[in-house]
Parts: structure tokens; sequence; C-alpha cells
């Protein structure tokens, strides 16, 4: 075990996990380079996922050297981990739920039962494009949750995004052959301006340096790429090749770099996300609604009993202009009774049953006197919002829900929608 004690005080950690060992590095900010946390060695085990003994290794080090508050991570999974596809662009598919479908179906196709297992994920692509799809073990996903849980863990994304990042300033315009090396995988890509169009995930044997020139070169021929397209590696071992157009090495802290562009591939578990925040969104409100509206109630009967005493006091006038000091009591007791008469039990059981693990409930701003109740949250992604707003329009104490106002969180890897719905009160 390589370990270098560090404070981990709000540091964005990069955690690779490989079938042999998993990498911790703390990236470098300003004048301080990016430094190696621990370099955790770890031996495959019979009977089990192939992931697991790496798993149980990050798992132990983070028993040890727990994150602090404010500190994220991003977890980097080995090739070794992830199943990669093509999904082929068409314009008959609306939204992300059609796009995922036909994904599983691709997978299905090529693995058969094995794909009915996975989590994928999509990436982005440009108009009559191919999109990457990725997909590793929902049982790995969720124990990512277990073990980092909350807001700490950032994303989890395939190593290929790092390369893919890493390599993008040296990638020429037009088309080139792209391999990923790690002993016994590698991802053979086809690149077109800057954007994948092909892939192929191969094994290898583990301490024999693959001849790459002739991979990459058979796969440009099948391909359709120009035999002398440039060929560039990114190599998480030390093989020794011979002379290339351009090489990195995945194991210098100084490659980890962020991506923000295809392959734009990760998954985020949903108690890192919606689900974490919507439960503590829905109690926090819960606890607010209810210590407020007894608080509130106490007061306002009291108010409301002086109020009706006055009024009961004040002579019936036959004529129909009123004294300002009866209007004006009149309308205070109104107010009391909206008030006295709000449906929060009714509104805190809309918002649950509305509720989906796409959208997290940020803020709730009842407006008494218009019967209106504000609401602000984010969503996953546009489909999450529209989805959420048609569950609010006419539902429960909801009579109708418009949309006031909307944005994208582009600090955010995952581009969240953060909107705000006013919904009117039947």
């Amino acid at each position: 075990m390589k370990l270098i004690a560090l404070p981990l005080r709000t540091k964005p950690l990069e955690i690779t996990l490989y079938p042999d060992r998993v990498r911790i590095i703390a990236p470098g900010t300003g004048r301080q380079p990016p430094a190696i946390l621990a370099d955790l060695a770890c031996a495959p085990v019979d009977g089990v996922p192939r992931w697991q003994p790496a798993l149980d290794t990050l798992k132990l080090w983070l028993s040890e050297y727990p994150l602090t508050s404010g500190t994220c991570a991003t977890v980097l999974l080995s090739s070794h981990f992830v199943r990669y596809a093509m999904l082929p662009w068409s314009e008959d598919l609306i939204g992300h739920q059609e796009e995922a479908a036909l994904a599983g179906i691709v997978l299905e196709r090529i693995y058969e039962d094995a794909a009915q297992s996975w989590q994928l994920a999509v990436g982005s692509a440009r108009y009559g494009e191919p999109r990457l799809i990725a997909a590793i073990d929902a049982t790995l996903l969720q124990a990512f949750a277990e073990i980092i849980p909350g807001p700490r863990l950032k994303s989890v994304r395939p190593l290929l995004t790092q390369a893919f990042a890493a390599l993008s300033s040296k990638l020429p315009a037009g088309e080139a052959q792209f391999a990923v090396v790690e002993a016994g995988v590698i991802l053979l890509l086809g690149i077109r301006n800057k954007r994948i169009t092909h892939i192929k995930r191969m094994l290898t044997e583990r301490d024999a340096p693959p001849n790459l020139a002739i991979m990459l070169a058979r796969e440009a021929l099948l391909n359709g790429y120009p035999a002398d397209a440039p060929q560039c590696y990114c190599l998480s071992d030390h093989f020794t090749f011979p002379a290339q157009d351009c090489k990195l090495n995945l194991l210098e802290p100084d490659m980890s770099v962020k991506c923000g562009f295809q392959p734009d591939i990760s998954w985020q578990p949903q108690t890192s996300w919606s689900a974490h925040r919507l439960g503590w969104g829905i109690l926090l409100l819960a606890v607010l609604v209810a210590a407020g509206v007894i608080q509130q109630q106490i007061v306002l009967l009291e108010e409301a009993g002086e109020i009706r005493a006055g009024l009961d006091q004040q002579k019936v006038r036959k004529h129909t202009a009123e004294s300002p000091e009866a209007a004006s009591a009149v309308r205070k007791f109104q107010l009391v009774q909206a008030r006295l008469t709000f449906p929060w039990g009714g509104l805190l059981k809309t918002l649950e049953s509305s509720s989906g693990e796409n959208v997290a409930l940020i803020a709730v701003e009842p407006d008494i006197p218009n019967r209106q109740v504000k609401l602000e949250a984010e969503a996953r992604d546009w489909d999450a919002l529209i989805e959420y707003i048609g569950k609010l329009d006419g539902e429960g104490v909801f009579a109708e829900a418009h949309l006031v106002s909307h944005r994208i969180e582009k600090s955010d890897p995952q581009l969240p929608v953060r909107f705000v719905v006013l919904c009117g009160l039947r």
C-alpha cells in the first residue's frame, strides 16, 4: 500500500477502480500539483464479481479516512467493469426515456440476458450522429451510494471519459484511431471530428503488450477510415509501444482532467441526488409546517375570537354604506379565516404523492390570500420537469400548475434543471 496522508478538506477526489488496485487522487489547484492520496493493491477473488475486491479495498480505506463535510468524489471505472455499444441515430426517438429503452435493446442483442441487470447511460451527440452507450452492474452503482452517501458522491464515470478528455487537445480535427489500454483489456475507438463513431472492447493477455498499430489499422479498414489515420494511445500500464502520433499515461496524476464533452457518460445514484434531497426536503417541510400551523392556529383562533366579538357588538346597519372600522374588521376576519382553512395537510399529501426520483423539491412558498403555492425544485432533465408539472396539474389540492421560470445548472456535471412552478389551489 502506498499512502500519502493529506487533509481531505473540501477537495474533489478522483477515485479510480481497477481489478487489481484502487487509486485515489486529489487534483491540483492553482500552483499545487495533483497528489496521489493512496495506491492500494487488491487481488481477484473467485466466486464474486470482478469489481468486488476493489470496492472492498475502497470501503476499508474510507473507514480509516472518511470524507469530511464538503468533500465530494468522482469515481472512475476500469474498462474491465464497463460494457459499451453505439446507439444508432434515429429521428423518431423522443426524449431520454425512448433513448434509454432503445439503448437497452441494443445491449441485450449483444450481451443477451446479462444486460438486464445493468445500469446504462447514454452520451450526448450532435444531430444525426450515433451516441455512446455505457453499462455497469446496477449492484456496483448501489454499492457506491452506500459507501459514499449523499451529495459526496458526485458521479460515477468510465475511465474512458478521462482518457478522452486528457487527449482531446491532441486529437486531430479529422479522423483518428484511439486506443485506451489497460492490462487485460483494450478499447478501440474510431474518432471523427473529436466525436466517437464506433467502439470495440477486446480482452488481451495481461502481461503481453498487444500490437496496437495492427489492431487500429484493422479497425480503420473495417469502419471505412483511411489506412493512414493518426493513432492515439492512452495507457494505464507501463507497456512499451512503437512511435505513435500521441501517447498519454493515465497513471500520472496530472492527467486528471474534467470532461466537458463527449463522451459525457456518467451514472448518478438516486440516493446521492434526488431521493436523499427529496426525502429531507419533504421531512423538513412537514416539520416546519406542523410546528408553524400549531403555533399559528393558537394565535389565529384567539385573534378570530376577538374580531368576532367586535363584529357582534356592532349594530347591523340597513344602509349599504359601512363604517371604515367595520369594513377593516371584516377584511381582517376573512384573512384569518383563510389562514385557518388553508389545506396544509392536503398540500403535504399532494407534494408527497407527486414527487418522483427524478425531481428534488427545494422550497415551498404558500400565498394564502391568493390561494396559491410557489414551488422551487430541481429536475434531472427537461423530461423529468415536464412529467412533474403534469403530475401537479389538477392533482390533489392543486387546481392547476404553471411553469414560471427555469434554468440549467451548468456548474453541475449532470446539468439538472432548476425551475419554479406556481400552483393554484382548489
